[in-house]
């Protein structure tokens, strides 16, 4: 794992993870994570003058106020921006009134917004301080408005189970073979896909039909993929007919052919 700020082309073994400067990208099994660093749990990003202030899931958006290709750039609020549920302050973030957050204290939260259990998160009050200079702001922590239980609830306000779980209070495992179900009944939603195969029955434990594999991505269709000439195994390679060759079945070769 990459922890910590670490300049263009080092890379660490143990994961074959190449960390690189603000601005880049890589790719790491099909998920990008970019233009900041230091990695423990998840991207922490950076956050300074110098390097720019970074905020989302990866890495890759400026934090509110801040702009251009680097992040660097700083725009402070107006008072109309910020009105009528906040004042501007001298650090060029808006102050929300009680029950308002957002970068423009255009978002409420009060008591009853939050599902199951969940309060209002302060960190969505982005810099409610006074402080006069904006790069001293804590880091920007609302990706959701309400605090809650995130290992069984979901959602913008904690109101859906996370996958995995259902029941009112998102309390009882899905039996889907680790894949998601619906969150009221706990019935299986298989997952059909390229990336993650293609699965069927009652606990998502069987290849839906023509694929397979362990993973079941593996498409095999006897006419098709077969030419007609053969089956398809376990694992959805052809086994030929007699006289019939290739990987697809597609050479017809007999002794008569042959002897010619």
């Amino acid at each position: 794992i990459c922890e910590g700020y670490v300049p263009h082309g080092k890379t660490f073994m143990a994961v074959r993870v190449t960390c690189l400067e603000p601005g880049s990208t890589y790719n790491l099994s099909m998920t990008f994570i970019s233009k900041g660093n230091y990695f423990r749990d998840g991207p922490s990003c950076l956050n300074d003058i110098y390097r720019g202030h970074w905020m989302g899931q990866f890495c890759s958006e400026c934090m509110p106020r801040y702009t251009g290709g680097s992040c660097k750039t700083f725009q402070p609020c107006t008072p109309e921006e910020c009105s009528p549920n906040g004042v501007c302050q001298a650090n060029g973030f808006c102050k929300c009134n009680e029950n308002y957050f957002g970068v423009l204290c255009d978002t409420y939260c009060g008591p009853d917004t939050c599902k199951h259990n969940g309060v209002c998160n302060p960190g969505y009050q982005f810099c409610n301080s006074s402080s006069d200079q904006p790069e001293l702001c804590p880091s920007f922590s609302g990706y959701k408005i309400c605090n809650c239980d995130r290992t069984r609830f979901a959602g913008e306000f904690c109101e859906s189970c996370q996958s995995g779980f259902w029941g009112a209070n998102c309390d009882r495992n899905c039996s889907c073979s680790g894949q998601s179900c619906d969150e009221s009944t706990g019935v299986c939603q298989c997952e059909s896909s390229a990336l993650h195969g293609h699965w069927t029955g009652a606990d998502c434990s069987i290849c839906s039909d023509l694929y397979f594999g362990s993973d079941c991505t593996k498409y095999c269709n006897v006419t098709s993929t077969c030419n007609g000439h053969g089956t398809c195994d376990n694992s959805g390679s052809c086994v030929c007919d007699p006289g019939y060759y290739s990987l697809s079945c597609g050479v017809h070769c007999t002794p008569a052919t042959c002897n010619n």
